[in-house]
């Protein structure tokens, strides 16, 4: 997607860490004009956070293909998400296994007192 030459730098400037309000003292523009310029890139790129909006001008920068390297983070996420959440799984069954052994030893010696 082509940005237009203010777009550009307001995305420059905003891929750094400035604020909207930072860039529009930085380019003598109102606060609006840079929100609705941020905007405006959001709508075009289809992307409305605002670290996918540095990603993609990091990787214009260094001419890295932004949306391969997008597709991988998020398989490489989506891979140590299930990682976690199957030890987690597993280690709540053992928990589980382990309480109901305890109880089970607990039930016996009660009823083996009172016996």
């Amino acid at each position: 997607m082509n940005l237009s030459k203010r777009e550009n730098q307001v995305l420059a400037l905003h891929a750094v860490g400035l604020t909207p309000d930072e860039i529009s003292d930085h380019l003598s523009v109102t606060r609006e004009t840079a929100r609705t310029t941020i905007r405006n890139i959001k709508s075009k790129l289809n992307w409305h956070k605002a670290s996918e909006l540095t990603a993609y001008w990091w990787c214009n920068q260094f001419n890295v293909d932004f949306i391969e390297k997008r597709k991988q983070i998020l398989s490489a996420s989506l891979s140590l998400i299930i990682l976690i959440a199957g030890s987690l799984f597993e280690c709540r069954r053992v928990r589980t296994r382990q309480m109901i052994l305890r109880r089970t030893y607990e039930i016996e010696r009660q009823y083996e007192i009172e016996a």
